[in-house]
């Protein structure tokens, strides 16, 4: 069982509410008040608890420390929305919380969900466990094994070498692609493109980058990326939108997918 504590009527969290609800059963309350008033004998094994926050302080420690009495067992996770991006820098962040953002979302929770099936989920670990020992965790898993073309467009050499050089420890060959120059490219598995923002010229070259893979999945890395920037760059051709910096798990999951499907990979996860 998983239960939502917030909106997923929200724009930010629509992709997430599809994941849930087609992963399984999935129950939702409006806040944790509501939530703590859900004593139905179906709602007795509470696995995930979800908590869309759609703003900083919108979740009170001392409501959501009834919620962990009430289903000790449960992983607690907090989906940032798009006012949420600094809130680990310059808020106060839940304590003992695992936390994605909205963007991360998606491919993040497919994956954890699985891994938690079949073992190796950082979702596992003991509420006290630090960012750094997830990652290290996170990082036993090695790097898929795949073949084919990645088409990297970045404004400079040095951000292509980083992204080509992780591609490659993932059996990816790559090629770069510079701002202004987008060439016919047939037989590409995939596109990485490396945006600072969702600026009018980039969706031009987005768009053309796009046409220029005849269909192959595309995806942006930028900063801080909102709903609205998603929308315009799913609209130029976009299939992932990814804030940086950028966990490997999420990258190859992002260009990995449209091949596996519903599994979703089970890629590795580093830093970058």
């Amino acid at each position: 069982m998983i239960l939502v504590v917030g909106d997923l009527e929200r724009d930010e969290f629509r992709d997430l509410a599809d994941l849930l609800e087609a992963g399984g059963p999935v129950r939702t309350a409006d806040s944790a008040r509501a939530a703590l008033s859900l004593c139905s004998p179906e709602v007795v094994d509470v696995e995930v608890l979800v908590l869309a926050q759609s703003y900083p302080g919108q979740f009170v420690t001392g409501e959501i420390d009834r919620l962990r009495r009430r289903w000790p067992l449960a992983r607690v996770v907090v989906v940032g929305g798009n006012w949420c991006g600094g809130e680990t820098r310059s808020g106060q962040p839940l304590p003992a919380a695992l936390r994605a953002g909205w963007h991360q979302a998606p491919l993040r929770f497919a994956r954890e969900l699985r891994r938690l099936s079949v073992g190796g989920s950082t979702w596992a670990l003991p509420v006290t466990a630090s960012e750094e020992e997830k990652l290290l965790a996170d990082a036993q898993h090695p790097l898929p094994s795949d073949t084919g073309l990645v088409v990297v467009y970045a404004p400079t050499y040095a951000r292509y070498a980083w992204l080509s050089a992780v591609l490659r420890a993932g059996g990816l060959a790559t090629t770069w692609i510079r701002p202004g120059s987008v060439p016919r490219i047939d037989g590409a598995r995939a596109g990485v493109f490396d945006a600072d923002a969702c600026q009018a010229d980039q969706w031009e070259d987005l768009s053309r980058l796009v046409r220029s893979l005849s269909g192959a999945a595309v995806v942006v890395l930028m900063d801080f990326p909102r709903a609205e920037d998603r929308r315009r760059l799913v609209a130029a051709g976009a299939v992932s939108v990814l804030g940086k910096p950028v966990l490997l798990d999420d990258l190859f999951d992002a260009i990995l997918r449209p091949r596996t499907d519903s599994a979703r990979g089970d890629a590795p996860c580093h830093a970058c």
